[in-house]
C-alpha cells in the first residue's frame, strides 16, 4: 500500500439493502494500521417496462446441439434461466445458461440494447465468470463465454473473439428467439450458438473445450463408457415459465447462504486499477473438442 501503484480493492457482488464493511489491516514500519469503510447498498430502482419485461425464469431450448461424437443425433439441449437485473435499464444477471454447472452460482451478463436482449463475447463484457478453474491435465482454466460457427463441411467449431455480440432477441409475449449475429470482423462468419468453455492460452497455444466432467449430469453424452458435452446451437427460443415459487433474487440468496456458513464474498485484488488475470485466448476458430 505504501507504494505509487496503491492498493485497490474491487467488490462488485454487492446486493441491495445491505451494509457491507471494509477492514484492511496493514503493518508497515511503525506497527499495524487499519483502515475501516462502511457502505450500504440500496434498492435495485425500478427499470423501464421494456428492460423489466425480460426479467424473470424462462426455459431455453437450443435448435440442435453438437459434439465429437460422429454418431450423435444433434438433438435439441433445454435449461432453465433466471433473469435479474444488474444495471437497471442497461445489463442483466443471467443464472443457468448453458451446459455447465457454473451459471447456477456465476451468472452470465447479457445486455438491454435498443430494446432488445442480448449477448457478448469478451472480458469487458463480463464474459469470464470463473478465473482459474483446475482441470485433470493440471492446467487451470478460465471459464468464459465463447461463440460456435458452422464450417462448410456443415462440422462447428468454437470461434474465439477479443469481444462480439453473439445473440440478440427481440421482446414477445410468452416467448421468443435469440438468433446469431455475424461477425463485425468477418463478415462470412456467423455465431449459431454460444456457451461457456474451459478457455486458457499463453504464448504460442491455446485451448477452449467444454470438459463433460463440468457438464449437468442431466445434460452429459453417453456412448457406452464414453462420455461427451454438448455444443448447443441457436436459434435459442425462450419460453417464459409458469411457475409459483418465490420470485426472490438468486443473488441475495446465494449471498444469504454465503453469510450462513461464515464465508467470505469474492473480491478482485487490483494493481494500478488493473486486474490480475492470465494471459487471454488468442483470437481465432478452434474445434470442438470433448
Amino acid at each position: 500500500m505504501n507504494s505509487e501503484q496503491g492498493l485497490t480493492l474491487g467488490f462488485d457482488q454487492g446486493v441491495p439493502n445491505v451494509e457491507y464493511i471494509l477492514i484492511v489491516c496493514g503493518k508497515n514500519m511503525h506497527g499495524e494500521s487499519f483502515a475501516y469503510e462502511v457502505k450500504s447498498t440500496t434498492e435495485v430502482p425500478k427499470g423501464s417496462a421494456e428492460y423489466e419485461r425480460y426479467m424473470g425464469e424462462w426455459t431455453v431450448t437450443s435448435t440442435a446441439s453438437s459434439t465429437t461424437w460422429a454418431d450423435y443425433d444433434q438433438h435439441p439441449v433445454s435449461f432453465d434461466i433466471k433473469i435479474e437485473p444488474f444495471r437497471v435499464d442497461s445489463i442483466y444477471n443471467v443464472y443457468g445458461w448453458g451446459v455447465t454447472k457454473f451459471t447456477d452460482v456465476y451468472p452470465m451478463k447479457m445486455y438491454f440494447e435498443d430494446g432488445k436482449l442480448t449477448a457478448w463475447t469478451g472480458a469487458h463484457h463480463g464474459s469470464v465468470i470463473y478465473y482459474g478453474y483446475p482441470y485433470t491435465d493440471g492446467i487451470n482454466y478460465n471459464i468464459a463465454l465463447n461463440s460456435f460457427m458452422q464450417a462448410e463441411d456443415g462440422s462447428y467449431n468454437v470461434y474465439m473473439a477479443s469481444g462480439e455480440k453473439v445473440g440478440e432477441a427481440e421482446y414477445a409475449e410468452g416467448g421468443f428467439e435469440m438468433q446469431g449475429v455475424t461477425s463485425k470482423d468477418y463478415p462470412d462468419i456467423k455465431c449459431v450458438g454460444f456457451d461457456f468453455c474451459l478457455s486458457m492460452g499463453g504464448q504460442g497455444w491455446s485451448k477452449i473445450f467444454i470438459a463433460p466432467e463440468v457438464v449437468r449430469p442431466e445434460l452429459v453424452i453417453k456412448n457406452g463408457d464414453e462420455t461427451y458435452a454438448p455444443y448447443i446451437i441457436g436459434p435459442f427460443k425462450f419460453t417464459r415459465k409458469s411457475t409459483t415459487e418465490a420470485t426472490t433474487s438468486r443473488t441475495i440468496s446465494l449471498n444469504k447462504k454465503l453469510l450462513e456458513r461464515n464465508e467470505c464474498l469474492p473480491v478482485k485484488l487490483m494493481v494500478d486499477k488493473k486486474a490480475i488475470e492470465s494471459e487471454p485466448v488468442a483470437s481465432g476458430i478452434y474445434k470442438i473438442g470433448r
